[in-house]
């Protein structure tokens, strides 16, 4: 089976795979009436799952779940409880039981999720970045689903959504089989340590990382939540109080949400092309600009309300998989798996907050402003993540054999963001020739870079965490290929004595 036939199933299941996580929050209005539930029971019922994802995400990285049993059994099971959880929540006499088994559910799908991004990679060579950003947008297409069921289904059939999400989950988990192996790059998941976390956390490079995933996590969850109650209420003030708009508000959500597929792809395409740093950062400054424009069409006609929220869909989460990308690539190596945890951990319990604060904010203002709130965290992310412009991993260091033996200097980059092709021509007649004590052959760790390679521009991103590069026998560079490292890792690599 080809890479890209692999990359087909395992999107098909984890879009499929991913339904229950919404799945409450598609008939919530059912379950607040039948449940008898408050705004903040209501917010529970996806609070609940996002604790579950933490201590499940927690328990996986502690145990390396995913390298004890192997990531597609750890998906198929994972994927099985959640089946069997969201079957729960239709059975549950009342909301205790219910949120419960809410619970139990997300600590199920952090053994879908992360293991099968970890199957991705270990598919994907090159075009990692691109393999990644079409999962995590079948995810989100999947997690918007029950809304689409929801829309489709009598109004008060909220077990059906419920089961159908439940089968989805049980037949992505089965699908996944249908992948061969783990990949020929698959690699032991790095282990989580709890002694390394103020280490990582003093990090200024990961630290600003981090910030900037927490500014986008403080939006992205308490939309999606929230974005069915949103759109049902200015439907009802535009049509009138007793207006059923639930059913409509099922629909667009479903579009809202599952247009961060498209977002998820564009932000993996033009992130590896025109650098990390400044794709998070436009998607930020458009996703939180439509938190505050929203308001102004609220109560508006759909047609001039609607595109916004595609749009907004679009961006809250184009960004997304770079964050945790980024963090992969800035943090220590031997660390990674830990500092990949604590963001995952750290992200999802601040979507509690958000997801619990929104309704609050609009008993008090009404639901009208109620989503600018959420562009507060767009706007300190934002600055953090500009602030990480120097540290993140955005230059590209080329190696170009020059055809000749003599040594020249490297250019300096006048730009982190400069078109790979032009610059690897630009600068083909002009590239060091960098000695160095490995030899022929020898897979290079990005963190251990001869001290004297400079980045010399670019903004193409290899994911790689090895790449394998020639040397002659006496030291100096004998081939053509391109070495992707950040200028962190470069600035990092010139402490780096040669040949260590």
């Amino acid at each position: 089976m080809t890479p890209r036939r692999v990359l087909g199933v395992l999107a098909t299941a984890e879009l499929l795979a991913m339904a229950p996580w919404f799945s409450a929050s598609a008939v919530a209005p059912t379950l607040t009436r039948v449940w008898h539930l408050s705004p903040a029971g209501t917010a529970w019922l996806t609070i609940s799952v996002q604790l579950g994802f933490v201590g499940g995400a927690l328990v996986s990285a502690l145990l390396t779940l995913a390298d004890r049993w192997s990531s597609r059994r750890l998906v198929v099971g994972a994927a099985a409880l959640a089946a069997a959880a969201t079957v729960g929540v239709a059975l549950a006499p009342g909301p205790g039981v219910g949120i419960a088994c809410r619970m139990v559910t997300g600590a199920a799908l952090a053994g879908v999720y992360p293991p099968g991004m970890k199957i991705a990679a270990g598919w994907f060579r090159e075009g990692r970045g691109w393999a990644i950003g079409i999962l995590v947008g079948a995810l989100t297409l999947g997690s918007g689903a029950p809304h689409l069921v929801r829309w489709a289904a009598p109004p008060d059939s909220w077990r059906f959504v419920l089961g159908v999400a439940a089968a989805s989950a049980l037949l992505g988990g089965l699908l996944v089989l249908a992948v061969p192996n783990d990949g020929p790059f698959a690699a032991p998941s790095p282990p989580f340590s709890w002694s390394a976390t103020p280490r990582i956390l003093r990090d200024r490079a990961v630290l600003l990382a981090n910030l900037g995933y927490l500014g986008h996590m403080w939006e992205l969850y308490a939309m999606w939540t929230w974005m069915a109650v949103f759109v049902a209420a200015s439907d009802r003030l535009r049509r009138g109080a007793n207006a059923d708009t639930t059913t409509l508000a099922a629909l667009v959500t479903f579009a809202v949400v599952g247009s961060g597929a498209i977002g998820c792809w564009l932000g993996g395409k033009y992130a590896d092309r025109w650098g990390r740093t400044l794709v998070t950062s436009a998607a930020m400054v458009v996703s939180g600009s439509c938190a505050i424009l929203v308001g102004f069409l609220f109560g508006g006609p759909l047609m001039a309300l609607v595109p916004l929220l595609l749009l907004w869909g679009i961006t809250v989460v184009a960004d997304s998989a770079q964050f945790s990308t980024a963090v992969s690539e800035l943090a220590p190596a031997d660390y990674v798996g830990t500092a990949l945890t604590l963001q995952t951990s750290m992200g999802f319990l601040l979507t509690c907050a958000t997801i619990y604060l929104l309704p609050a904010v609009a008993t008090a203002i009404g639901w009208r402003w109620s989503m600018s709130v959420l562009a507060i965290g767009r706007t300190l992310g934002g600055r953090a993540r500009l602030g990480n412009e120097k540290d993140s991993n955005l230059a590209t260091v080329v190696v170009v054999d020059a055809r000749d033996t003599e040594r020249r200097e490297p250019r300096s980059s006048t730009h982190p963001h400069v078109d790979p092709v032009d610059s690897a021509r630009d600068d083909e007649k002009g590239l060091p020739r960098t000695p160095c004590g490995w030899k022929e052959r020898h897979r290079l760790p990005l963190g251990k870079i001869p001290r004297d390679l400079h980045a010399i521009g670019g903004g193409y991103l290899n994911d790689q965490t090895h790449l394998s590069v020639s040397f002659r026998s006496h030291g100096q560079f004998d081939g053509r290929g391109r070495i992707a490292a950040g200028a962190d890792a470069v600035h990092k690599a010139r402490r780096i004595p040669r040949g260590q």
